[in-house]
């Protein structure tokens, strides 16, 4: 009985992007997938605080954006600013600005990368 369980379990998981598609082929409009390196993805937010504004971060630890990361944020491959990151959960973390570059701001769908040694 579990196994019968399981195979239909990870049956419908797998055919879950194939129906995202069907149901998005009918209205003409295709899925928004965003398409980033493995080490990289886009601000989601930034939330301004009293005493230090946090980036929000469109991933988690599920790609590799623990907390203590350090990584660099990008516009169309100009640097912007450093952070890193104070929290992370699976899909989504948290950053704390520690530098910008000279006259920039972090804007919502900024590239962020982790910055390996």
């Amino acid at each position: 009985m579990i196994a019968r369980f399981a195979a239909a379990f990870f049956s419908a998981f797998a055919l879950l992007p194939f129906a995202a598609g069907a149901a998005n082929a009918g209205a003409g409009v295709p899925a928004a997938v965003p398409i980033f390196e493995s080490n990289a993805a886009a601000v989601a937010a930034i939330r301004a605080g009293n005493i230090a504004d946090l980036v929000v971060v469109d991933a988690g630890y599920d790609r590799d954006f623990c907390t203590g990361a350090r990584c660099s944020v990008e516009r169309a491959g100009v640097p912007v600013a450093e952070v890193i990151i104070a929290a992370a959960s699976r899909t989504r973390a948290v950053a704390l600005i520690t530098q910008f570059e000279t006259h920039q701001t972090i804007q919502t769908g900024d590239t962020v990368k982790l910055k390996t040694i």
